[in-house]
């Protein structure tokens, strides 16, 4: 097979660092698109009476989605983030084994993406990764799985209650993992409105108001998003409320950040932190230290 020179972790040609780079042109481009979405008023709120005398109910009218040409602009972002996990995985097997790889070699070589100590050992010695990977390769892999920066934690004392099934499901690796599979082997990932702020001016008559959400499964044309009330007088609230929308993606277990602080949080991770912490153990060093909240 052609052999291709090995390049130096922070060789700017390096493919992760070109696929980091491609993403950031994309999620530009992704920015520019929902702007332009947005400037076409595609979606407003409109009120009706509410249930009693002195309520207002809100609900949400949409004029058009957003287009598929756009969503498709959002799995190109995902996509480039993704391989470029997956290009160092392939640079430290390559690296290991001295640079030759078979075919069936270069299959096995994957960013993995593990619920806990067990199920990454296993990937480690399925498809012949056991001799694609030694130490230092395999904890360049492990240190920034989720169970891997849990295990962190609690090595310093840190109390990490959620269960492991949970760090892995809102990990920010797994559902960058979870969009791109989605958009590359199934369907266009489902992008959705969904309420994000509401507010209103303080009454000037001293009454006090009180919103009331209405949760919905799905945010579309005709969904009553809640119910504002007047608790102390008998009459509707005199002045309105206002309710922010955000655009997200439905696919992502997360599922509660707007679609361009997702991707912009993906890259930032991924660029600054994912990448350098792992080339950094790669070359045998310990990990650096990983903050906690």
């Amino acid at each position: 097979m052609t052999q291709h020179p090995t390049p130096r972790w922070a060789d700017p040609e390096a493919a992760w660092w070109a696929k980091v780079r491609r993403a950031a042109v994309h999620i530009n481009d992704v920015k520019a698109s929902l702007a332009e979405y947005e400037r076409g008023n595609p979606w407003n709120i409109d009120t009706r009476p509410g249930p009693d005398a002195n309520q207002t109910t809100y609900v949400l009218r949409v004029h058009a989605q957003v287009p598929s040409d756009v969503i498709t602009k959002i799995g190109d972002a995902v996509h480039n983030l993704r391989t470029a996990l997956d290009a160092v995985a392939y640079e430290l097997a390559r690296g290991h084994v001295a640079g030759s790889l078979t075919e069936k070699q270069e299959q096995a070589t994957e960013f993995p993406l593990c619920k806990d100590q067990q199920d990454f050992d296993k990937w480690c010695k399925a498809h012949g990764r056991a001799d694609l990977y030694g130490d230092a390769e395999r904890n360049a892999l492990r240190c920034v799985q989720p169970f891997a920066i849990d295990d962190e934690a609690r090595a310093l004392g840190i109390d990490v209650p959620i269960d492991p099934a949970t760090t892995l499901r809102t990990d920010g690796l797994y559902r960058l993992h979870r969009i791109s599979v989605i958009d590359k082997h199934r369907r266009l990932p489902i992008v959705s409105l969904v309420p994000d702020l509401t507010y209103w001016p303080g009454p000037e008559n001293g009454d006090t108001y009180q919103w009331q959400p209405l949760r919905a499964t799905a945010y579309e044309d005709g969904t009553d998003l809640g119910v504002f009330t007047n608790v102390t007088g008998t009459t509707p609230p005199l002045s309105g409320a206002v309710i922010d929308m955000r655009l997200n993606l439905s696919d992502d277990p997360g599922y509660g950040q707007s679609i361009t602080d997702s991707l912009d949080g993906w890259l930032r991770t991924i660029s600054a932190w994912v990448l350098p912490r792992m080339m950094v153990t790669a070359e045998g060093e310990k990990p650096p230290f990983a903050f906690w909240n």
